[in-house]
């Protein structure tokens, strides 16, 4: 199972570093906190449980209105059309340096807007009246013709797609350049999370010996562990939410999602989309929402399904004999959790290695909304953190 902590100084656990935990580290490093991140797994590395190189790769927001992911997925927008902006100023960054983000025009459509909880959350039940239409750029509704008879309507706006892989090594190397200590373990997750966090402690204090520098007694522990949270913490409303993707050969004009009813082979997911990821020269297809669902095997029937959806949502990824060229298949997990995300502080009374208390801020469950909470979660993790210190003056 995943786990990510990390410490303050923090130390952040988790057996994959994804994109909750590295923003959240880059947050506190940059608020002046001197952050450790003991993991398992970082960027670069292959394996079936670290969710964040596997995922889809835009922003659209799952928030329904009044809900405080509203306030984080809008902070993330305007630290990514800023991130943007700095690297269209230098045009001659190479590609590996940069964060992996663009900025696209975004279609998205829906099957039936009567059934689908965002639309209904709006005002007369109007798509041109979701929640996030005022922070973004150029948001209109669509008119007809729409890619599938199916459609009954859509709206167009400026939003970004992205190339996870690529994004969470440039939020690796900014922790890095920042001076974040990583520590490589596995943690335990039988044993409970006081155990999880003494064999991390343990592991960074090895570390330190091993390269001869100075050991600082974590102030707290971050928990953001993705599903592991559902054994380590434990938290029984964790569960999986597979998604499956195919990665295709050119790179679709803008990107398009389309929300559809159930009762289609997606009937869990209810949803396609076509993610360019600028200057690869691929799009990443998709997807699927199979909640409680462990196999990260490949579906080829879902696999097919999604490639003739894509057809229909972007036509220009066809080739000459009309077909998609798919270069890999991807299954990943999404860390979802019954409720929502949990970020929080939570006391151990006891729990210490000497019998004080354990402080943990936790930070998990944010299932497929991952990256467009990123940076409005880590901030609310970083005024838990002040708060907390504050307290203890």
């Amino acid at each position: 199972m995943p786990q990510f902590l990390f410490t303050i100084n923090v130390c952040s656990c988790r057996n994959r570093a994804g994109v909750i935990g590295l923003q959240t580290s880059l947050s506190l490093l940059e608020a002046g906190y001197e952050v450790t991140i003991v993991a398992e797994h970082f960027p670069g590395d292959v394996d079936d449980m670290y969710t964040s190189p596997r995922a889809g790769g835009q922003w659209r927001s799952h928030a329904l209105p009044g809900q405080e992911q509203c306030e984080w997925d809008i902070q993330t927008f305007k630290c990514w059309k800023a991130i943007v902006e700095e690297e269209e100023k230098t045009p001659d960054l190479l590609l590996e340096r940069r964060s992996g983000l663009a900025g696209y025009e975004s279609n998205l459509y829906w099957d039936d807007p009567s059934h689908s909880p965002e639309i209904l959350a709006t005002k007369n039940q109007d798509p041109s009246n979701l929640w996030w239409a005022p922070y973004v750029p150029g948001f209109s509704r669509l008119q007809t013709p729409f890619p599938s008879a199916n459609i009954k309507a859509g709206v167009t706006y400026k939003s970004f797609s992205f190339d996870p892989p690529r994004y969470i090594k440039w939020l690796f190397r900014r922790v890095l350049l920042r001076g974040i200590k990583t520590v490589h373990t596995k943690l335990p997750t039988s044993k409970g999370l006081p155990h999880a966090l003494h064999v991390a402690r343990a592991a960074a204090l090895e570390e330190c010996r091993r390269e001869g520098r100075p050991f600082s007694i974590p102030v707290l522990f971050v928990n953001a562990t993705g599903l592991g949270a559902r054994n380590l913490v434990p938290d029984a409303a964790v569960h999986p939410v597979r998604g499956q993707t195919l990665l295709v050969r050119g790179e679709a004009h803008r990107i398009y999602t389309h929300v559809m009813s159930a009762g289609t082979h997606l009937s869990n997911e209810q949803i396609a989309y076509a993610l360019p990821r600028n200057g690869t020269g691929t799009s990443l297809v998709g997807g699927s929402k199979q909640v409680g669902a462990w196999d990260t095997t490949e579906d080829a029937q879902l696999s097919e399904t999604i490639l003739q959806w894509a057809k229909r949502l972007a036509p220009e990824l066809c080739g000459d004999n009309g077909e998609l060229d798919v270069l890999s298949v991807q299954v990943g997990l999404r860390p979802g959790r019954t409720g929502g995300a949990r970020v929080e502080k939570e006391i151990l009374k006891g729990c210490g290695e000497d019998g004080d208390d354990l402080v943990i801020i936790h930070s998990y469950g944010h299932g497929g909304s991952g990256f467009q909470n990123s940076v409005g979660s880590a901030t609310k993790v970083v005024n838990l953190v002040e708060e907390h210190l504050d307290t203890r003056k």
